[in-house]
């Protein structure tokens, strides 16, 4: 949904226009009400700030206003004729009984679910809402939790918080993410999508999935698009103080959570027409999640397990953000704005590591796909710190003004996002003993492995230095985006709609990668010396003694500058991309009584570079580029028929695109691996 009020339907489409706000009695703007004219049937929605234009009759004399806000019982307001002319400002009461009655009201429905349903009920489209309100009612550290509570919505998590989101179950990157109207790029360079824990849930004003694109959306959005609105000075009357603050104990993670956010915003100058507003929020949490991780390989009898894990991980994760707004109305028919927004995500986390590598071993006659036993296993014990930092900044500055009986609208925006690893540290042990091992997977909510009667792990005296490790990563992304749209009503019953928007973005990955397997880089510590009192166990697994975090730390500094650096690993992970796409579209809107059928082409152009190094087998670096470019037509059909105001039908064709993830289309080819486990992954510059 658009910042500006729905446009007048259904009736003649000239006579002057009457402009006002709606605000609830504690001054909070009221989206998605119904505006009505009495007599003729005009009508608008308001928007997220209340506001409202809707088309009077050329008569003079006092008109008559009928406002339908779901929650609140239907009333009217009589606009005296001295009034018509300039904007006017009217206050909906929440529901009272008769004299002597109780009323008893639910504050979740007038301030939460009320509304999201009116949004959701005025929209052209299928649209889903979560308002501020309802986010503020739930402990959801970031947007993806809070979009989880979305029909249709799943996330995926990581270390138990939610990451990405699917729509409708599709993959994470079939959903474009945008901060009011503006896609924001992803800061990782292995997806297109959008890391959305690196976002909190109380710096916006709303949340808006939509699931059946309209012409004017970009149409990188199969499974739906998500549009995070922040907040505006206008969004309460006069000056504004807000905040929140709380804490919880999570005990599956087994860790904490602190969180806190403020907002101040006021509306000054002449007629309140300027307005400014800033928000901070401030997040902690600390959690130690399990987690068990077999590597399954198809034989001639069936799955075996080839590799199993064991990760205990400690992490701290930090977020801090903050919004700001200054906005301008000198007038019903003009309305400019600057607004800007900061995230920054900070994971920090160890991991202690048991791992059995049953593929070093050999398996034994008489195995199923549920219980199998090797001999000659190997068994390693591995300490990893990894440190990840996450940044997303936008500014957007545009000006809507309304021409005669259209509008016109103009927004360019900048943004940049970010991601390092300023540490991505790991030290490895290996056991000199080879045992036979088994396991059962009769109970696959807790399978059994023989290591732990056994106990062949807690003999630290045989684990001997294997291998130091390191990484580090540079991702930089940025975006401007150049969007304009005229919106001019044809005849009594037709808006026809044109624009276009310009994005340009340039993304640069860099990885470097370092290994020592000489003696000379093992720590003066044994195995024993290196772990502390404190014990670690996995799903009721005992994996020993976690390694002391200021031991590991202090040779990873040590030994970090000496060690190897690896070729052609340090190389062929890197890459640079430009992508430029240039979409326009035209669209006519029919709106007759209950009808509003939507039918328009939107037209996007994709221009793509990109180069990476490439490494041949005999040593030599050139530089290998990719380069395609191509169009896509995207026709859309949107019908809503509503049947009586709360009854509505909707129904759509349309068309959208997925685009390649940039390692998908760089001309690359990039090798990991953990444990045993190897990946390979080639890109294809051709693919569209």
């Amino acid at each position: 949904m658009a910042d500006d009020a729905t446009a007048t339907a259904g009736v003649p489409a000239s006579g002057p226009i009457l402009s006002g706000r709606i605000y609830d009695a504690t001054g909070v703007a009221l989206p998605g009400a119904r505006v009505v004219v009495e007599g003729t049937g005009a009508q608008a929605t308001t928007n997220l700030q209340g506001e409202f234009s809707v088309i009077t009759p050329e008569e003079a004399g006092d008109v008559t206003l009928l406002i339908d806000y779901l929650g609140r019982p239907p009333v009217t307001r009589v606009v005296a004729a001295a009034e018509r002319g300039r904007p006017i400002s009217l206050t909906l009461h929440a529901a009272s009984g008769e004299p002597g009655d109780i009323v008893v009201t639910g504050a979740s429905l007038l301030d939460n679910t009320a509304r999201a349903l009116n949004q959701q009920r005025t929209a052209d489209n299928t649209v889903t809402i979560i308002s501020s309100d309802a986010i503020g009612r739930f402990p959801d550290p970031n947007i993806a939790e809070a979009l989880q509570r979305a029909p249709g919505v799943g996330i995926e998590r990581d270390q138990g918080e939610g990451r990405y989101i699917n729509v409708r179950g599709a993959p994470s990157e079939w959903s474009a993410v945008s901060v009011d109207g503006i896609q924001i790029p992803s800061v990782d360079p292995t997806t297109r999508a959008v890391d959305l824990d690196t976002l909190p849930s109380d710096i916006v004003a709303n949340l808006e999935v939509t699931k059946s694109l309209l012409p004017y959306q970009d149409a990188d959005s199969i499974a739906g698009a998500v549009n995070i609105t922040t907040r505006s000075p206008f969004d309460r009357k006069g000056f504004a103080l807000t905040g929140m603050a709380g804490a919880s104990y999570n005990q599956y993670g087994k860790g904490s959570d602190y969180r806190g956010s403020a907002a101040v915003s006021d509306t000054f100058g002449p007629d309140r027409q300027f307005g400014l507003l800033f928000s901070g929020s401030y997040s902690r949490t600390h959690r130690r999640p399990d987690n068990v991780e077999n590597t399954w390989t198809e034989t001639a009898n069936g799955p075996r397990v080839t590799e199993t894990l064991f990760k205990d991980y400690d992490t701290k994760r930090q977020r801090i953000a903050g919004t700001g707004a200054f906005e301008w109305r000198p007038s019903d028919a003009t309305h400019a704005w600057v607004r800007g927004t900061y995230a920054r995500f900070e994971d920090d986390e160890f991991r202690d590591r048991i791992g059995i590598l049953w593929s070093d071993g050999a398996l034994q006659a008489g195995s199923t796909d549920r219980t199998a036993t090797y001999r000659n296993t190997r068994i390693e014990k591995q300490v990893r710190h990894r440190k990840q930092v996450n940044e997303i900044w936008s500014a957007t500055a545009g000006i809507e003004q309304r021409l005669g009986e259209g509008t016109i609208r103009a927004d360019v925006a900048y943004s940049e996002s970010s991601q390092t690893y300023p540490r991505r540290d790991e030290l490895l042990f290996r056991s000199t003993l080879r045992p036979t091992l088994s396991y059962d997977f009769s109970n696959a909510d807790l399978p059994s492995y023989s290591l732990f009667q056994s106990k062949e792990h807690l003999q630290l005296g045989t684990f001997a230095f294997q291998e130091n490790a390191y990484r580090s990563n540079t991702t930089k992304n940025d975006e401007l985006t150049v969007a304009v749209r005229s919106d001019l009503p044809v005849g009594d019953f037709v808006t026809f709609s044109t624009g276009g928007k310009y994005r340009e973005r340039h993304i640069n990955a860099d990885e470097e990668r370092f290994r020592d397997r000489r003696a000379t880089a093992a720590p003066t510590q044994s195995l024993a010396g290196l772990l502390s009192d404190e014990e670690s166990r996995n799903f009721n697994y005992d994996l020993g003694r976690r390694f002391d975090t200021g031991l590991a730390d202090a040779y990873f500094d040590a030994t970090k500058a000496a060690s190897q650096r690896r070729l052609p690993q340090s190389l062929t992970a890197d890459y640079v991309a430009e992508e430029k796409i240039l979409g326009l579209f035209g669209m006519a809107k029919y709106v007759k009584d209950g009808t509003t059928l939507v039918a328009g082409l939107r037209v996007e152009t994709t221009d793509f570079e990109s180069q990476a190094p490439s490494v041949s087998r005999t040593g030599a670096v050139t530089t290998a580029r990719g380069r395609n470019g191509y169009a896509d037509f995207f026709p859309n059909l949107t019908l809503r028929q509503a049947f009586t105001p709360n009854l509505i039908l909707r129904a759509a064709l349309s068309r959208a695109i997925n685009r390649p993830n940039f390692p998908q289309i760089a001309p690359r080819v990039l090798e990991t691996s953990e444990g045993n486990t190897v990946r390979v992954e080639f890109g294809n510059p051709d693919l569209k």
